[in-house]
């Protein structure tokens, strides 16, 4: 395979980033040529690190409205890519596509631009600028959205949606056992979210919910990070919630974990009433394929799996009633033990056969191998 570097402009670990850390645990077994730079440091580097792939960060953090920043980052990229002559970019969403771009103006060098979404926003429009050999898509609905827009790039060799790897290792009992204790949970019915704290997440839909419910035997676990400041803003409102119901001990925030397999071990239901139109949904999909029982928002990338009554209950979270409708749902599934663990069947099984590792490594060095027959 030739020598192929993924960029991504984050440092902290969200859907997109999580497929470069799964990506990079593939072809660290194949001993491929790739390496990974990253704008910023953080979990991100720290997780590929542990893989053992290369990994480069850029030596200072920018901003594209600062110019000066820009251009010193610009000008250590072109001198990294000069030092290892690569052969195809893998820009994670627009950001790094964009900066790429400028990077490498006027070079032969073959540009991947993976889109996560969401799609339409401003970087959309300044990588659009730049041209881009093959586009990838997390799900058929991100690639409608994007070239429904007749602004929008369009790649010169065509597009591709990459099936996701998602997989679960189950961890060794004790360590779910250790968890539980460590979190107070022994004996506790247990609902959970994972990722990200961020607006659109329905963080908020699931705590009102739940704190409505007479369940004196259960805990509502959050685990995840709010990593820019109006998401720390969003994290205190909803602390904010949980205080006016003196409900501190009902709700518990636990920080971004890079393992997470003991966590859905100890969860009884999974919730995900989110009120934006996902890109895909990669924790929903890791919890089900935990067989979970999962409660989830179709919107987005998200109905590709979350079939309502095939694999998950569905509640449509951007409905004036949702907090009400998710509060009956969650009691449903506590009581309908049968239908629970039928859907959690289904969608662990769904998940094994479309969205497994062998399959998203054979469709990404598909692109690789094609980009470089064309040379």
């Amino acid at each position: 395979m030739k020598k192929v570097l993924y960029v991504s402009p984050n440092g902290y670990i969200g859907g997109a980033e999580k497929f470069l850390v799964n990506i990079a645990s593939i072809h660290a077994e194949t001993e491929d040529k790739v390496h990974f730079l990253l704008f910023e440091h953080g979990p991100l580097e720290d997780e590929l690190k542990k893989i053992g792939v290369p990994v480069t960060v850029l030596s200072k953090k920018f901003r594209v409205r600062n110019i000066f920043q820009l251009y010193s980052a610009i000008r250590e990229i072109r001198s990294f890519l000069k030092k290892y002559n690569f052969d195809i970019i893998h820009s994670t969403m627009a950001y790094s596509h964009f900066v790429m771009g400028l990077a490498t103006c006027f070079s032969s060098i073959k540009r991947v631009w993976f889109q996560h979404g969401p799609v339409g926003g401003m970087f959309d429009h300044l990588a659009s600028i730049f041209r881009v050999d093959i586009l990838l898509f997390s799900s058929h609905y991100l690639m409608d959205l994007h070239y429904d827009s007749w602004f929008l790039r369009q790649a010169r060799y065509g597009r591709k949606v990459i099936p996701l790897p998602v997989a679960f290792k189950p961890p060794k009992l004790t360590d779910a056992f250790a968890l539980k204790k460590s979190l107070n949970l022994e004996g506790v019915y247990v609902l959970g979210m994972m990722g990200r704290i961020s607006r659109g997440k329905g963080f908020e839909i699931a705590i009102k919910s739940f704190l409505d419910i007479d369940m004196p035997d259960a805990k509502l676990v959050i685990v995840g990070s709010a990593n820019k400041e109006h998401d720390k803003i969003y994290l205190q409102e909803l602390k904010d919630i949980i205080s006016k119901k003196n409900a501190e001990d009902k709700v518990l925030f636990v920080p971004h974990q890079s393992n997470l397999a003991a966590f859905y071990k100890i969860l009884d239901i999974y919730l995900n009433p989110v009120t934006i139109n996902e890109g895909f949904g990669l924790a929903v999909a890791e919890a089900m394929a935990a067989g979970i029982p999962v409660i989830s928002s179709p919107y987005g990338g998200l109905k590709e799996f979350v079939k309502e009554n095939e694999t998950a209950e569905i509640v449509f979270a951007k409905e004036s009633d949702a907090v009400e409708s998710l509060k009956q749902l969650i009691q449903n599934v506590r009581s309908n033990e049968i239908r629970a663990k039928t859907l959690a069947k289904n969608a662990r099984e769904l998940i094994e056969s479309r969205f497994n590792y062998s399959q998203t490594y054979v469709a990404m060095t598909d692109v690789y191998q094609y980009l470089a027959s064309l040379d």
